[in-house]
């Protein structure tokens, strides 16, 4: 199992902190990962915010076909955790800190029904791949180099990046 820790900005005392639960898959297919690329060329992992209510399993199922529009999904076993802190760029005297939980996945087939992504989502243009693991760490990180990884920028291609560095040998 992994750990991954990025912390941007340490914790200012009396400064608000707003907190978010995630869960991503590392989704499997045919000896290549499932990613959801954008339109900045990045790749990241499918998966979101737990909603109230929703159990982690739940959350990762609609997730999943959200943004890839995978349905037919087999949830194996916890992969790891990567835990985020820094300021939030939208309010200034506030810390952003999420936790999100990985699980190793597999996709049974290519079934799918349509996907249901959120404005920003639309925006940059997610849609599923299937790409190696390799490939895909090799081409985020290329972003990262060039300073793409920040909170404003694209602020999932850090901890994605970190993530595949850590799991890329076992694809």
């Amino acid at each position: 199992m992994f750990e991954v820790t990025l912390i941007t900005d340490e914790y200012e005392e009396g400064k608000k902190i707003r907190t978010r639960t995630a869960v991503r898959s590392i989704l499997s297919y045919q000896g290549k990962l499932v990613m959801v690329e954008t339109n900045c060329g990045d790749y990241k992992f499918p998966g979101g915010g737990v909603e109230p209510g929703e159990t982690e399993l739940e959350a990762l199922r609609r997730e999943i076909q959200e943004e890839t529009g995978y349905i037919d999904v087999e949830i194996k076993e916890l992969a790891g955790t990567a835990f985020e802190q820094n300021i939030d760029p939208d309010e200034p005297d506030t810390f952003f800190q999420m936790k999100s939980i990985y699980y190793n996945c597999k996709l049974l087939s290519e079934k799918r029904a349509p996907g249901v992504l959120d404005d920003y989502e639309e925006k940059l243009g997610f849609h599923p791949c299937f790409i190696t693991a390799e490939e895909c760490y090799q081409r985020n990180h290329a972003l990262v180099e060039k300073g793409f990884a920040s909170p404003k920028e694209i602020p999932w291609l850090e901890r994605e990046t970190n993530v595949l560095h850590k799991i890329r040998k076992n694809f």
